[in-house]
């Protein structure tokens, strides 16, 4: 199957997720000769036989299962070494759980046939949302405005350069491979081509209002991994260049705030004397006057803090219920 470009998903026990992601991508796919593939990290929940499944129905469809989970970081890789088997000039990384705008997959294989980047980023409906030029060419530029936005895996279109030059796991970046593993490969080149469409092109399917696997240990990935990873970057990118990507987690994300902080500590998931352990890397993530001003969170009365963090799951809750309802409803993706 001829094709410029293809989705490359990596997996690993959500079925259910998978399931709606290829009973609508695989006929986006074949509408716009696109290629997929799946690398399923050794799941234990029928992924396998699924996969099987779309196999004998999709004869260009591919699919990997490990034999033991890897971690997701080399899952990642693996989808992407997948792709490379295809006959595509492009692979997009998507996870299981985020859906391609048709209309966007379009402006998608338009703008790699044009510009024949070294990425292509894409904007996204409901996580990393920005404005930003249609295009780079300084490394500079490249870091400051995009290293927080390439953290969103779905939004990152690797050329078959990128691809081979992988995202493999390492010591300098945990959880974050991938942004580590783009900015380190474009450090190679003299000079770079990098594309961005402005109009949001994913969506993340909310299927439940559980929390994110990862929110229990945000100091971790957030502060100390997020800030190892950038500062493990080569000198091409100079210390102010790290400096703002750095703080471009807490100016785009705002996930440091106080409801969530207050959230973590009644859960217990945060204890004073690790938040003060970790004052130099948040002095770079969220700068000193907030890092200060967030002692007031571990001051608050329990009852207090207590009737915050249900506020705040609550809305959590309720944004995540009108998510799901709206994607329900929309009938390819049932």
């Amino acid at each position: 199957m001829p094709n410029q470009l293809c989705i490359c998903i990596p997996t690993f026990n959500r079925i259910d997720k998978l399931r709606k992601s290829l009973s609508y991508h695989l006929n986006l796919c074949l509408k716009y000769d696109t290629g997929l593939v799946v690398s399923d990290n050794a799941s234990t929940d029928g992924t396998r036989d699924l996969l099987i499944q779309y196999k004998e129905q999709y004869s260009w469809f591919d699919f990997v299962s490990n034999h033991s989970n890897i971690g997701p970081d080399a899952n990642f890789n693996r989808a992407l070494k997948l792709g490379l088997q295809t006959e595509a000039n492009y692979m997009w990384l998507l996870g299981d759980d985020d859906f391609i705008e048709s209309d966007a997959l379009i402006e998608v294989l338009n703008r790699l046939i044009a510009d024949m980047p070294d990425f292509l980023f894409v904007n996204t409906k409901n996580q990393v949302y920005e404005r930003l030029p249609s295009s780079f060419s300084s490394h500079s530029d490249l870091l400051r405005d995009l290293a927080w936005h390439s953290t969103f895996m779905s939004s990152l279109i690797f050329s078959k350069n990128a691809a081979d030059f992988g995202i493999e796991p390492n010591e300098s970046s945990p959880n974050f491979s991938h942004v580590f593993g783009i900015f380190n490969y474009l450090s190679t080149l003299n000079s770079i081509r990098i594309s961005w469409i402005q109009k949001p092109s994913v969506t993340t399917m909310r299927l439940d209002s559980s929390l994110p696997s990862w929110f229990p240990h945000i100091l971790d990935i957030f502060v100390s991994n997020w800030v190892k990873t950038i500062n493990g970057l080569p000198s091409i990118y100079s210390l102010e260049d790290k400096k703002i990507a750095i703080r471009s987690l807490w100016r785009k994300s705002k996930i440091l705030n106080y409801k969530t902080i207050i959230f973590l500590i009644f859960r217990d998931d945060i204890k004073f004397l690790d938040f003060l352990q970790r004052k130099a890397e948040l002095y770079l993530v969220i700068g000193k006057l907030r890092f200060y001003s967030l002692f007031i969170a571990f001051m608050m009365p329990k009852y207090l803090s207590k009737r915050i963090a249900r506020i705040a799951l609550n809305r959590y809750v309720k944004r995540r219920a009108i998510e799901s309802r709206s994607f329900n409803a929309v009938e390819h993706i049932k």
